[in-house]
């Protein structure tokens, strides 16, 4: 091998060790993933003890704009942005259903909550819409925002009567812009708007259910 072969080797040597340690500053760290659940805790005595109702909750829409599992955020410019490392554990129309399924049918709650039509006459139906679910951040202080509109109707004779409709809103302020402080805000809102629901529904005239009359043998 010649002088010049073997100069040319050691130098390429000598570059590989120099440049290659120097690369590994161009490696970015990525944060993990981190993912929150919608769920509540109920205050208080449940108010539609008493009340023999076949209750169905229908699956709860979001809007377009907030599906997804990432949560969204407004901007102090005012444009909405998503967050891939941070967002619910599941899609927000399936903990919100789930959620709201469970608030109705728990302990001391006297109507029977369905998932779809079943052996069982519905005798209402609730029906859920999100119109907002996102970390407002366009001025002091941030604001973890939850907008929901609710529906209920009573089912007769094949026909679905509306009874009920409002619109419930929360916007309360957050302590700092950490992702989980955002998902604590929601989750207090979403028991607050539950628990006003509820309220809303016991002060309504429900039809009671009635099991069906035996036939004569």
């Amino acid at each position: 091998m010649s002088v010049r072969k073997t100069g040319l080797s050691m130098m390429a040597l000598l570059i590989l060790v120099t440049v290659t340690p120097a690369c590994k500053t161009f490696k970015k760290a990525y944060p993990d993933q981190q993912f929150y659940l919608l769920e509540v805790e109920r205050q208080g005595s449940p108010l539609l003890a008493g009340q023999s109702l076949v209750l169905e909750v229908k699956p709860i829409e979001v809007a377009a704009a907030y599906q997804g599992r990432e949560f969204v955020y407004r901007q102090s410019d005012g444009t909405m942005t998503r967050d891939f490392y941070h967002g619910f554990f599941d899609l927000p129309e399936t903990l919100l259903t789930e959620t709201t399924r469970l608030w109705f049918s728990g302990e001391g709650m006297d109507p029977v909550v369905v998932r779809t039509h079943g052996p069982l006459a519905v005798t209402h139906t609730l029906q859920g819409r999100v119109l907002l679910l996102l970390g407002d951040y366009r001025a002091e202080p941030d604001q973890g925002v939850l907008k929901i509109e609710f529906m209920l109707a009573q089912q007769q004779d094949r026909k679905s009567i509306p009874l009920f409709r409002r619109v419930y809103v929360r916007s309360p302020p957050l302590a700092d812009a950490a992702p989980a402080t955002l998902a604590a805000a929601w989750n207090t809102s979403l028991a607050e708007i539950l628990a006003e629901l509820e309220s809303d529904l016991a002060g309504l005239y429900l039809e009671p259910w009635t099991p069906p009359a035996e036939e004569a043998p």
